[in-house]
């Protein structure tokens, strides 16, 4: 859920930038989520109501930690598939949308899955249901803020739990200065951290997957956002690194000799004057 706050922030480099998204990253991504996703549905096919589920060789808080991050999840899959259409929309492609929808719309049923555990409380202890909704209700808002920050850049409105909340985020973003908008960041990215580790207490039942997921989706920004440590830049520090080699390459432009021809001898008398 962090690295969904980081793409948010570092989005506008790679929707509205002169970049590529690489294909063979698209299809690492694709692989990977199609695999977690074989795995939910496996563990949903071991679940009968009023017994424990069969987890086989692992922990019983398996069960309960994939309900977790198939909630906890929701936020990176919306906000990158709203990357994605972005991405293509504003270059008239056909490309990565399909893939990011495809993705989205896999992860979208195997929520309706969790609700609909929550709700009939099949086997599913009280406390257990209890703490998936708050973190649910915690991911819903989050998932509304960060695609309001990137409803600034495109209309991607329709990856929202409430799009009319996410407007509303949007303004205030907009409203603000532009300093105060990278301080306000900042506190954001930390609050979504601290408001959901007390909902996201379990294991990861999936943690190869999620590595490759992560991975798949930060090669596809340049490798011009990144430090020397591998940590993103700041987005003005990239512009104006590019706006910089721009202006060098003008210069050079102005300072290179000018080809001359044989045959016009007022060339000659032009460098003279």
């Amino acid at each position: 859920m962090e690295l969904a706050a980081v793409i948010v922030a570092q989005a506008p480099a790679l929707i509205t930038g002169e970049g590529c998204l690489s294909p063979s990253c698209l299809d690492q991504y694709w692989a990977a989520t199609r695999c977690r996703h074989d795995r939910w549905n496996r563990t949903f096919a071991s679940y009968r109501p009023g017994t424990e589920p069969n987890c086989g060789k692992r922990s019983p808080d398996s069960y309960l930690a994939t309900l977790e991050e198939i909630l906890a999840s929701e936020v990176l899959a919306r906000v990158w598939t709203a990357v994605l259409v972005a991405y293509d929309q504003r270059r008239g492609l056909c490309e990565s949308e399909p893939v990011g929808r495809s993705v989205f719309l896999a992860h979208v049923g195997a929520r309706i899955r969790v609700l609909e555990l929550m709700v009939r409380g099949s086997g599913l202890p009280l406390q257990e249901a209890v703490t998936l909704n708050q973190l649910r209700r915690k991911t819903e808002r989050w998932i509304d803020l960060l695609i309001g920050q990137l409803l600034t850049i495109h209309d991607v409105s329709e990856f929202a739990i409430d799009p009319l909340r996410a407007r509303d985020f949007a303004d205030d973003f907009r409203d603000e200065a532009r300093q105060q908008r990278r301080t306000s960041w900042q506190l954001l990215t930390a609050s979504l951290r601290t408001a959901l580790q007390d909902n996201c207490q379990l294991a990861s039942p999936n943690v190869d997957l999620n590595q490759r997921i992560a991975s798949a989706i930060m090669a596809s920004f340049s490798g011009e956002l990144f430090d020397s440590t591998g940590v993103f830049q700041s987005l003005w520090l990239v512009r104006m690194r590019n706006q910089s080699q721009d202006v060098q390459g003008l210069i050079a432009q102005l300072l290179a000799p000018q080809p001359t021809s044989r045959g016009d001898s007022s060339i000659g008398r032009r460098r003279i004057d």
